[in-house]
């Protein structure tokens, strides 16, 4: 929002950088990266540079005519399909669902012109002149031609110098669209793209990105309501694969009926293959004080196939941060001031439909075992990967009877350390 420097107001409109040709715009780096702008032509309104904040800020359906500004979208936060593709689109990255919507994001691009001819070639099984007589030559009864490279990694490496001397002056009636799993944006060939074409990216997100996705997909491709904590929940609950959350929310909208709204309790009901959910229960069982339920439903797990590693993981997730949470409660016990055990939670990085269960579990264990979960934590971890020779069930046995409410050391005046 403020890419405009003090103190200068705002512009509301692009007439008001008509009346300043000599005002610099500032791109804070918040900003997305989806545009490399250049200097030329910066004192006009419909120039490179004012094009490419429009398209940065607001994605309008126009953003492939930004000129000589970079265009570079995700795939995860599309906008709406320009009303013309640029001769070259470069799908990179590996995430199979972001890349399955960038191609039809493109192909419903390709059909809302009409006689358009799509061809779909396979990078390993041609070389360039089969491509570069279908990208330069137009069809017969068509107006323009769609012509996508599957699997072209090695294809753009083998003829990356003709595709990059091809881009120079590129055909006006077809589009070259090249998949690949990945081209570095250093490269002659990437910065050519995304001058006169444009670059979806398709990679992997972090966790807090996909809460957010999950959230808009739930409301543009659901047809549902998904608060924040629920989505973060879900990450933690059924992985990182876009694939696999989509199917998962998928399930959710329909169980939420005919309100349309999905809460974190519905997603800790039915997120989550059997083992997913035994564990989550293990371990609540276990933190909740009841050893006999917590090692009842471990060896369900272990019985199963799951891997001990699989099982410790989650666990010490949530371990690790209650340990956090103790020390800084004792932190700020320690130097005179009163701080609740939601706030220290939460500071600790635990999710707020959680707190109040947490806190519940935190008293359980009691300060002096809240101080050690860390250390117990790194020692089962340890004994997982062959530092200890007992066998894994008993090294998780182990950590779960620690957490027993018949092992819970008998409260003390003395002040912690």
């Amino acid at each position: 929002n403020n890419i405009w420097p003090t103190p200068w107001p705002e512009p509301t409109t692009p007439t008001d950088a008509k009346s300043r040709p000599n005002t610099l715009l500032i791109i804070p780096p918040a900003l997305p990266k989806r545009c490399l702008v250049s200097t030329e032509d910066c004192s006009h309104p419909s120039g490179p540079l004012w094009s490419s904040v429009l398209a940065a800020v607001n994605l309008p359906k126009d953003l492939l005519e930004s000129g000589d500004g970079m265009s570079v979208l995700q795939a995860h936060r599309l906008p709406d399909p320009p009303q013309q593709l640029p001769a070259v689109v470069l799908v990179v990255g590996s995430e199979p669902l972001f890349r399955h919507e960038a191609l039809n994001w493109l192909r419903q691009a390709a059909l809302a012109q009409q006689n358009t001819l799509a061809d779909e070639l396979s990078g390993p099984q041609v070389n360039w002149e089969q491509v570069a007589n279908l990208w330069e030559t137009p069809g017969l009864f068509t107006s323009h031609r769609l012509v996508i490279v599957q699997e072209a990694d090695a294809w753009i490496r083998r003829h990356r110098a003709p595709l990059e001397k091809a881009l120079q002056n590129p055909p006006k009636t077809c589009t070259l669209v090249l998949v690949a799993d990945a081209e570095s944006s250093s490269t002659k060939l990437y910065r050519a793209i995304s001058r006169r074409g444009l670059v979806i990216r398709c990679g992997e997100l972090a966790s807090g990105e996909l809460a957010k996705w999950l959230v808009a997909r739930a409301r543009s491709h659901h047809n549902c309501t998904l608060s924040p904590e629920a989505a973060e929940l879900m990450v933690e609950r059924a992985g990182t694969q876009p694939a696999l959350l989509d199917q998962e929310l998928a399930k959710l909208a329909a169980a939420a009926g005919a309100k349309g709204k999905i809460t974190a309790e519905l997603v800790e009901r039915l997120v989550g293959s059997w083992r997913t959910q035994t564990v989550w229960a293990m371990i609540d069982a276990a933190l909740q004080g009841d050893a006999g339920q917590g090692l009842k439903l471990l060896g369900e797990l272990l019985h199963s196939g799951q891997d001990p590693l699989a099982v410790l993981a989650p666990l010490s997730c949530v371990l690790r941060r209650m340990a956090t949470a103790t020390e800084i409660f004792l932190h700020h016990w320690e130097q005179g001031r009163r701080v609740s055990l939601d706030q220290a939670l939460l500071e600790a990085g635990e999710k707020r439909f959680a707190l109040s269960t947490r806190a519940q579990q935190l008293k359980q264990l009691g300060r002096f075992r809240g101080r050690e979960l860390a250390t117990w934590c790194t020692e089962a971890d340890a004994a997982l990967k062959g530092y200890s020779q007992l066998p894994p069930p008993l090294v998780l046995e182990r950590l779960l009877v620690r957490l027993s409410t018949q092992l819970r050391p008998p409260n003390t005046p003395q002040k912690p350390r």
